[in-house]
């Protein structure tokens, strides 16, 4: 309750209403009822918010800021948020469903009607991605350092380097499944394309030399005229030149040996000398003539493909001659 000039005595003024009146310190900062029905606040010269029939709001679009970085509010008490640009904050914390759009998060599980699109990277908290039904995924790119995976729409899955799977662990096929090896030949000298098996070396015997497995279980050079040291049963693709290992043995498939000079569609056979490499015809351990002396094992172990690779295909049917 107020009163107009210094006489206490004066009756007092209990409201003041007028079409159009004005409260500040000057025209430039005030209150102004200018417009029926609604107020208007002044700063600066600048209308900057009103007050209508269910509205209080800036005067402008994307005009007045509601707090500062510096001075906040401390909670908003609200039915909805209705937003056209970012929402900036650390946590989102709802007791009740959470919707955006066609979107709704409840108790930390995301439905969404229309198809949930993220344009940039995503960072899993836990680092991991869990899904309790049909988890549908069209691409994922994953790369950590020179490792790389990538599943694309339609187009399979992609390794950058080597699979292991752990130990009894299977790959199943379906009733069509197929093992499908590329349809080039390796691309370089000692490279293989096929199955492979790891079996210790006794010895070294050299890359693209067929091997036997011995007494002891471990594989050394077959040779076709010495009846112990047969049949042969893969072709040695590791470098064992520093010494006794674990060795890798193609038992089916292609191996390049730049050394070959064999002519394509020609019978390789396990020679009569696991260290020769005297002639085309008769390298490291092979050879496209087949063993005729008396007490030497015949065993065909291979078709040639190109001048310088042999399809293997192993087995340990051996002819002794007499």
């Amino acid at each position: 309750m107020g009163y107009i000039g210094n006489q206490p005595a004066e009756t007092p003024i209990v409201e003041i209403l007028e079409t159009d009146i004005k409260i500040g310190e000057d025209d430039q900062t005030k209150i102004d009822f200018e417009t029926a029905n609604e107020i208007h606040l002044y700063a600066n010269n600048t209308e900057q918010v009103y007050v209508a029939d269910n509205i209080f709001g800036p005067q402008s679009d994307s005009d007045v800021d509601l707090g500062t970085t510096g001075v906040r509010w401390k909670d908003a008490y609200v039915d909805s948020v209705t937003s056209t640009g970012a929402i900036a904050g650390t946590t989102i914390d709802a007791t009740t469903d959470f919707t955006i759009g066609d979107t709704v998060i409840t108790d930390g599980v995301i439905t969404d009607t229309s198809g949930l699109q993220i344009a940039s990277a995503v960072d899993l908290v836990a680092n991991t991605l869990t899904s309790t039904g049909s988890l549908q995924v069209r691409t994922i790119d994953y790369s950590d350092g020179d490792l790389a995976m990538t599943i694309a729409d339609g187009g399979g899955v992609t390794f950058a380097q080597s699979i292991t799977l752990a130990a009894d662990k299977d790959i199943t096929m379906g009733a069509s499944g197929r093992l499908v090896f590329g349809t080039d030949v390796p691309n370089s000298d000692h490279e293989a394309t096929g199955v492979i098996v790891k079996i210790t070396s006794s010895g070294t015997p050299a890359r693209g030399v067929p091997v036997y497995i011995d007494g002891s279980g471990t594989v050394a050079p077959a040779d076709a005229d010495a009846v112990t040291s047969m049949p042969a049963i893969g072709i040695n693709t590791t470098d064992l030149s520093g010494g006794a290992g674990e060795a890798e043995i193609l038992i089916s498939g292609i191996y390049r040996d730049d050394t070959y000079n064999f002519t394509p569609g020609a019978d390789v056979y396990v020679s009569t000398d696991p260290a020769s490499s005297t002639a085309n015809s008769d390298v490291l351990g092979i050879t496209t003539t087949a063993p005729s002396g008396s007490g030497d094992t015949v065993q065909k172990i291979g078709v040639v493909l190109t001048a310088d690779t042999v399809f293997f295909n192993f087995n340990t049917a051996e002819v002794l001659l007499a």
